[in-house]
């Protein structure tokens, strides 16, 4: 990213509010996460043993201002910037690595200032323009496209998905993009896009048509993503007083057939009280294998894949201990290898504005099973004051 360009994006976002005082709206939030791990045995396949503790302690804060300039009716601008504040003396890995598919054309990100295990960065995580219509909207710039119904995987989000067990991330990441938003009735749209990448011919397209059936929403997807043709539906609903939901993916891999691949979700939820809720969702992972001894950990943290195997379950149940107090219990399992994790997490809603979480991942596994690579212990706090 030029220089330039940085310069630009900073007067931006730091001079808005000096062109309308009526006109300009400003919020934004402080997050904060100090995290113990313990590494597992397999960090000695990448790292010599005797280089690196295994006992891992880090503290990751960010500043996330967004202003958001009104230009005319039903037209605005708006901006997220993030201050980065990471010390750590052994990264999460999930967190530093960047997907090798990027929906990003130019690189918004920069160091202020780095000695030894601190450094300072900042991020322009979206900027774009909006424009409202009667029947349609227009968006064009580093936005979030909200693609996908899957409440901890999403295969049809083409632009950026996240891995549910990187506990550090709480926003997806913005893609550059222009995004034309149909309205044909109130539960009826299309959208479609196309996602700017460093090359023409490298560019993503995809478009999305939802409507409803009841009590179902149902939505077709086609797009053309990493040079390959994507075919998608999702769905979510209710049946009784459940709610229902289902979605996949199917890329053809045209110069390989063979690599072609499924991704498929199905999951439900239910409220069973004021005070207990549970989530259940399976995924079948078509890129994936049952066979552990051709994993490639570091194809996941290249972006190419989410998962290694190709059967998951996952499991949430919320507590409420208190209005002000809730206990989640989640848990991951790999039903090929029989790996997967136990993740406990206590929200605590201190004020209106700043809420205050505890949380672990207890990663279990074999030699070689997929969760093995993970850090065998987190424990993590989290803070996070809106404003």
């Amino acid at each position: 990213m030029s220089k330039g360009l940085k310069y630009c994006i900073i007067l931006f976002v730091t001079t808005l509010n000096l062109f309308s005082e009526y006109n300009f709206d400003f919020s934004g939030y402080i997050f904060t996460i100090p995290t113990y791990q313990k590494l597992s045995s397999a960090i000695d396949f990448y790292i010599p043993s005797n280089t690196i503790k295994k006992n891992q302690y880090s503290l990751f804060s960010k500043i996330r201002l967004r202003p958001v300039y009104n230009l005319w009716e039903d037209a605005r601008i708006e901006v997220a910037a993030e201050t980065h504040i990471d010390i750590s003396h052994f990264p999460n890995l999930l967190g530093a690595a960047e997907s090798i598919y990027s929906r990003q054309i130019y690189d918004a990100e920069w160091n202020i200032y780095e000695e030894g295990d601190f450094q300072m960065s900042e991020y322009i995580d979206r900027f774009f323009f909006k424009q409202t219509f009667d029947n349609f909207e227009l968006t064009l710039g580093r936005q979030r496209i909200n693609w996908g119904v899957g409440r901890i995987w999403q295969p049809t989000d083409r632009f950026h998905p996240m891995n549910p067990a990187d506990f550090t991330k709480i926003e997806k990441t913005g893609a550059d993009a222009l995004s034309f938003k149909y309205f044909f009735g109130l539960f009826t749209d299309a959208e479609f896009v196309v996602n700017f990448r460093n090359l023409i011919k490298d560019y993503n397209y995809g478009v999305r048509f939802r409507t409803n059936f009841s009590p179902f929403d149902i939505s077709l997807i086609l797009g053309y993503f990493d040079k390959q043709p994507n075919f998608g539906f999702d769905l979510s609903g209710n049946i009784s007083d459940a709610g229902v939901r289902a979605e996949g993916i199917y890329v053809r891999n045209r110069d390989k057939p063979d690599s072609s691949y499924l991704r498929l979700i199905i999951g439900a939820d239910y409220q069973f009280s004021s005070k207990v809720y549970a989530l259940l969702e399976f995924q079948y992972n078509g890129e994936g294998t049952t066979n552990t001894e051709m994993y490639d950990f570091t194809k996941m943290l290249s972006g190419e894949i989410m998962n290694l195997g190709s059967i998951y379950l996952a499991s949430r149940v919320n507590i409420e201990l208190h209005p002000l107090l809730i206990l989640s219990l989640n848990l991951m399992q790999n039903i090929n290898d029989g790996s997967g994790y136990i993740s406990p997490f206590l929200m605590w809603n201190a004020l209106d504005n700043l809420s205050i979480n505890a949380g672990a991942m207890l990663a279990y596994g074999s030699k070689k099973a997929e969760y093995w690579y993970y850090p065998k212990t987190s424990i993590y706090l989290t803070g996070q004051l809106f404003f």
